[in-house]
């Protein structure tokens, strides 16, 4: 192996202003017969210290491969990116005989130039020449079949980002965070990655009860991502109750704490951290709740204490959100710049702290039907479910099958009412609605999307069924929503009738249509998925869950 630094500054200095990849704008990679410029940073791995890092061409191959499938419309499956990557390294296997060899431009930011360092480990032996002109850094290495194969697979991952684009993948403020690689991940935790909204409402009802009150939820967008007191402080004022703000969270404090135990998990949250922790992927919880509060409330799920190195409460920084102190603080302690952190916030004040701190911010709304006051956040997904780590750089889940996510199944019931009357008239699609008294709790829990599963009827036997839940954005309903599909024909409508569902996959979320036409496509494409998933063993065997047949 053939090591050679790129600048000739002593190894002290090397140390010091060592390569940091974000600082590297562009690379700019020219060929003897012409030039062509790429934005490569997709190749370029992050380094705390240059001259201690080999830039291997294994490494950097693993890494692209993964980025190119990543990058692929739709979910990251392999099959998808198959033809890609047949013809790319049919592409390389030709250029490599045509190009002898490979010239390299690494532009700095205006006050690292000429101050970077890193060193090349190559496959073969024999000589890189490099030398500095003016802002540039310019390194000319044999063409090595392994180590220039990043390269050519790179172009097929940004040509796979214009296909993207071009389908309308996500939003382009989206597709312009996909190529920014993020090192850690720091997850607000209270409507984040547990439901706590539904114990602070019952815990309100209860305290304001006792100043002859009614908790009416009225405040809920107010106090959602605040400090402890100064949600104590909106609720104590809005009801123009008769005590002082500290004396209303000495009384409602204990009630919560009574409650950390029933509070659950939200969908994707033990998928996301298991995710990130088999990856090695660095952790921080960062909350505007109390230290001792966290650690509490995190006690109750398996495994969670120890997936978090570094847990940041609202009492160790001077300032809560929508500072940026505690999100700097967790970085800090992580090890880790701001710039290369990923921020999953679910409150307006999270997602402001999180951008202050120069970090990508990923919003998840805990409240429903207001996404659109996200503008701020580089991404807004209706739920963990939706979370695409590819998009940050960061290893992208493996568990979505036949374009469908499992999940842990769920259960609920009832007879079967009218609907708005829209399924069968409007849609052509006859829908069987439960009615969701009783269920407010469980709805809750679940996010607004398509799911599909198992229907059964007492007395006609067990369906497949896809379903939609939430607010259905195109008729701009009020009120959360259960609509199942039994996709079976049947000769006449069965009102009354008692319904049983087991909920066993995810599909997508909720979305709006720009046309009554497009939503009917989407949902005929949506039971095609389902139908076709159903079969699966992994689906089938909840065809015979006694849920299903119990009356």
């Amino acid at each position: 192996m053939h090591l050679v630094p790129l600048t000739a500054i002593d190894k002290e200095e090397r140390r010091d202003g060592g390569l940091d990849s974000r600082k590297v704008m562009s690379v700019t990679r020219q060929w003897p017969l012409g030039s062509e410029k790429a934005t490569l940073l997709g190749w370029l791995p992050p380094w705390d210290s240059a001259a201690e890092t080999l830039l291997t061409g294994w490494q950097v191959t693993t890494d692209v491969w993964l980025n190119l499938l990543s990058q692929w419309p739709g979910k990251p499956h392999v099959y998808h990116s198959t033809i890609s990557i047949v013809l790319t390294v049919l592409i390389v296997l030709v250029l490599f005989y045509l190009f002898s060899f490979f010239t390299f431009k690494v532009v700095a930011e205006e006050e690292k130039k000429g101050q970077y360092a890193c060193l090349l480990k190559l496959f073969e032996e024999g000589d890189v020449e490099w030398w500095e002109n003016g802002e540039v850094i310019e390194v000319q290495l044999p063409c090595v079949l392994v180590a220039a194969t990043p390269l050519f697979l790179h172009v097929g991952c940004l040509a796979c980002s214009v296909v993207s684009s071009s389908r309308g993948v996500g939003t382009s403020k989206e597709m312009s965070v996909a190529k920014k690689l993020m090192r850690c991940v720091i997850l607000d935790l209270d409507g984040t990655l547990l439901n706590t909204d539904g114990i602070v409402g019952n815990v309100l009802k209860v305290l304001l009860g006792k100043y002859g009150k009614e908790w009416d939820g009225r405040e809920a967008q107010q106090i959602v991502g605040k400090t402890p007191f100064e949600a104590a402080a909106v609720v104590v004022q809005d009801y123009g109750l008769p005590c002082s703000t500290v004396e209303f969270l000495s009384e409602i404090s204990p009630l919560f704490s009574d409650q950390w135990h029933n509070i659950k998990a939200l969908p994707g949250s033990n998928r996301l951290i298991k995710h990130l922790k088999s990856h090695g992927v660095p952790m921080a919880l960062a909350s505007n709740s109390p230290r001792e509060s966290i650690e509490a409330k995190i006690s109750f799920h398996d495994g969670w204490k120890n997936s978090f190195p570094v847990i940041v409460g609202g009492d160790e920084v001077r300032t809560g959100k929508p500072s940026p102190e505690i999100f700097l603080e967790a970085a800090r302690r992580l090890s880790m710049e701001p710039s290369s952190c990923l921020v999953i916030e679910d409150s307006l004040p999270g997602v402001t702290a999180g951008k202050t701190a120069e970090m990508e911010v990923v919003a998840v709304p805990s409240l429903p039907k207001q996404s659109h006051l996200y503008t701020a956040a580089d991404a807004v997904i209706n739920s963990l479910l939706d979370l695409q780590l590819e998009k940050w750089g960061l290893p992208p889940f493996e568990d979505w099958v036949e374009g469908t996510l499992p999940i842990d199944p769920w259960y609920i019931g009832g007879p079967v009412i009218k609907g708005f009357g829209r399924g069968s008239k409007v849609l052509g699609i006859p829908t069987a609605n439960l009615s969701t008294k009783g269920y407010s709790d469980l709805l809750s829990e679940h996010p607004a999307g398509v799911y599909f599963g198992w229907a059964g009827l007492s007395t006609r036997g067990v369906f497949k069924m896809v379903m939609s839940i939430g607010w259905n954005p195109y008729f701009n309903n009020k009120e959360k929503t259960i609509e199942p599909w039994l996709l079976h024909d049947f000769n006449e409508d069965f009102y009354g009738e008692e319904l049983r569902l087991v909920i066993v996959g995810y599909i997508r979320p909720e979305a709006n249509f720009p046309s009554l036409e497009s939503l009917i496509a989407k949902i005929h494409e949506d039971s095609r998925n389902a139908e076709r998933a159903l079969d699966l063993p992994l689906y089938s065997n909840f065809k015979n869950d006694s849920y299903l047949r119990s009356t």
